[in-house]
């Protein structure tokens, strides 16, 4: 499938990144995670930029953990190998 080139803004930061998703359901990411992050800001009063995102990404990790049925300790070398995979692709972007 053709990846398509997106500029997406988080925190005030841009990001030019390639993806095979459509624009819609991109856009429909973008907003869960701005929700997030505001909220964090709303219930800590934290403004730094690091801090929120971390924050936003462990609720939604953990969302994300309680909606999910429990996965075998097998799971975990896959786990393991599609975060670096995720981790180099956006280093690759990041860098260009």
């Amino acid at each position: 499938m053709e990846k398509n080139r997106t500029r997406i803004t988080i925190l005030g930061e841009d990001f030019l990144i390639r993806t095979d998703k459509s624009a819609e359901y991109l856009e429909k990411i973008i907003n869960l995670l701005n929700s997030k992050i505001e909220k964090i800001r709303e219930m800590t009063g934290i403004q730094s930029a690091l801090r929120t995102a971390i924050l936003a990404g462990l609720l939604m990790a953990e969302e994300k953990m309680e909606d999910s049925p429990a996965r075998p300790e097998s799971d975990d070398e896959e786990i393991s190998a599609i975060t670096k995979k995720l981790i180099s692709d956006l280093d690759t972007l990041i860098e260009s």
